[in-house]
């Protein structure tokens, strides 16, 4: 990440059950074999990433999570952690920046040196408190990460910090060119700090490279795609087995990578990630449908037999094109 190449991977960043360590350990070995190079930790039923920010990681849980990072980067992969103060951070207070800053120290002793702080999913608005010390939201929270990402870099200087912003899309924003909020981040966030951004929409079928650079132009950087194609925590009825699709591929010259939010359940995800590293690599064209094809090839290797029958490529293929 340091040398600033195209970012593509997995964010473990639903809400429900997290994936166990045995799913995340398969994960990293598919993400290693397909050439794909980040992985961010922000499960949002994880308390200590979100709800019980200000706590640190118990001993036990904090030596689980050495654990995933030693093995994330054993694999070849960046391990990003994120943090999720936004819920009730009050920025303007030194008690929450310092508790900040010793969650940070902390994750730093486990072995990261990749980190997010998001703040999506809240109230867009300043309590009165902080309002007599910011001028807007976008204020409060670029002092925030600015100082969150000075206080990395004092202990490691090649940490890295991305950030994920209240409105997070065009539908939570309006045009991007009027948004008071995402000029403000552009202009006040530290030049090295990735912004996160969804698209159109919170799940957006389609990704128009167009709409990117108009972004790019406000946020004075490359955005880096959060998305949400695959994801399904907001309907558990409902899970999505086709190919990265929806996106041209001319995209991935706007966006500084893709990191894929993907169905909560972990067994779903061959086809959907797969598909997403063959895009972030193909040269010259793209063709979902054919990427598909190859991918339901291989995931057809990894099902077991079952009283002695194996699934037939037919059968599979019509699994998946009924989710």
């Amino acid at each position: 990440m340091g040398a600033n190449p195209f970012i593509c991977g997995v964010v473990e960043g639903f809400y429900g059950r997290p994936w166990s360590a045995a799913q995340r350990g398969q994960l990293f070995a598919w993400m290693q074999s397909w050439g794909m190079n980040t992985y961010l930790y922000a499960p949002k039923d994880d308390l200590k990433h979100r709800l019980l920010w200000r706590e640190l990681y118990a001993e036990s849980d904090a030596a689980e999570l050495k654990t995933l990072i030693r093995h994330c980067r054993g694999k070849g992969l960046n391990f990003v952690c994120a943090v999720a103060p936004g819920l009730d951070l009050s920025y303007s207070s030194r008690k929450d920046m310092a508790r900040l800053r010793r969650k940070a120290s902390q994750l730093l002793r486990l072995g990261c040196t990749h980190f997010a702080i998001t703040f999506d999913d809240i109230q867009p608005v300043l309590s009165k408190e902080d309002s007599r010390m910011f001028n807007s939201l976008a204020d409060a929270q670029s002092v925030v990460a600015n100082d969150f990402l000075k206080h990395l870099r004092d202990q490691a200087p090649d940490a890295t910090l991305l950030f994920c912003p209240t409105h997070y899309c065009e539908r939570m924003s309006g045009p991007v060119r009027h948004s008071d909020y995402l000029k403000q981040l552009g202009k006040l966030l530290d030049s090295s700090i990735g912004i996160f951004w969804t698209g159109p929409e919170i799940v957006s079928e389609t990704i128009p490279a167009e709409s990117i650079r108009e972004l790019q132009r406000v946020l004075r950087r490359k955005p880096l795609l959060w998305d949400n194609l695959h994801a399904n925590d907001y309907d558990l009825r409902r899970i999505y087995l086709g190919p990265y699709a929806g996106r041209p591929l001319e995209l991935r010259n706007e966006v500084a990578g893709i990191l894929s939010n993907p169905n909560c359940e972990f067994e779903a995800n061959y086809i959907p990630l797969r598909t997403l590293a063959m895009f972030a690599q193909a040269k010259g064209h793209w063709n979902a449908q054919q990427a598909y094809h190859t991918a339901l090839r291989h995931w057809l290797l990894q099902w077991k037999a079952h009283h002695g029958r194996r699934i037939s490529p037919g059968e599979l293929e019509f699994l998946c094109d009924c989710f």
